[in-house]
């Protein structure tokens, strides 16, 4: 009898560009369906905190904290993965291997054992699309569409910035982002791939 092909939606959102090849993080949120109810908790917490449809970097530093305090208490286990890579300008290349290992992982500790995957990453061109697309395919991973998006449109590509600020932030120094990162990561609300 031949599996079920599930669906499985991807949102992705990378920081680090701007180090010029220094530091460059890759963040994913990987759902099994298009999850609508997980996007009006994020934007429910995104008013909560007053951080609204703010990017990371241009929202007050107590917004943050209490954007990523709101959603620590809902269940994103096994949801957020990310890469952080140093030296290197790679970051198609790195983009799309953070995104193969991601749905890869998710789609095991699901037990999904056939996937389409629609694929949506944060201010993404057709030429980087292509090579991604090439990338994810020679992964073994089946591809429903991979398309780009402005922050703006989605709250699981504002989680995914969030997650990758909060990073960036905690390499940086800020001892207060470093404190919620372990904590993120001790409670599974994370993974580092």
């Amino acid at each position: 009898m031949p599996t079920k092909t599930e669906k499985i939606y991807c949102y992705v959102d990378e920081t680090g560009q701007d180090t010029n090849g220094k530091l460059f993080i890759v963040v994913t949120v990987v759902c099994e369906k298009d999850n609508i109810l997980l996007e009006e908790f994020l934007e429910q917490c995104e008013i909560k905190s007053k951080r609204h449809m703010i990017k990371w970097t241009k929202s007050k530093a107590s917004f943050r904290e209490q954007y990523l305090e709101l959603i620590s208490g809902q269940k994103l286990i096994n949801k957020i993965y990310y890469g952080i890579y140093q030296d290197t300008k790679a970051y198609v290349d790195l983009t799309a291997i953070v995104i193969a290992q991601s749905l890869h992982i998710f789609a095991k500790n699901n037990k999904i054992k056939d996937f389409k995957a629609t694929i949506i990453i944060d201010g993404l061109n057709k030429k980087e699309s292509r090579s991604i697309r090439l990338i994810l395919k020679r992964a073994g991973v089946g591809i429903e569409k991979v398309r780009g998006i402005k922050d703006e449109a989605s709250a699981l590509i504002r989680l995914a910035d969030s997650i990758g600020g909060l990073l960036r932030d905690s390499i940086g120094g800020s001892r207060k982002m470093n404190e919620i990162a372990k904590k993120f990561v001790n409670k599974r609300i994370i993974k580092k791939l």
